[in-house]
């Protein structure tokens, strides 16, 4: 099925790759520092946005070329 489409999933790399990163860093910033729970969650969610946003320029990208 995935095979007549497009999707790929190493385009995804940057999502799956700063998602980990995210989880990582959110768990040490709550259980290492005294940040609260919600700075530690928008931290991962801006690394998030970094993922998405690395995404959408390799779309970007490959849609030009």
């Amino acid at each position: 099925m995935a095979r007549d489409g497009d999707w790929n999933v190493a385009r995804l790399s940057p999502m799956i790759l700063t998602a980990i990163v995210a989880i990582v860093l959110g768990g040490i910033l709550v259980g290492l520092t005294d940040i609260s729970t919600g700075a530690a969650i928008a931290v991962a969610i801006a690394f998030l946005l970094i993922g998405l946003l690395g995404v959408w320029m390799l779309d970007r990208r490959r849609g030009i070329a």
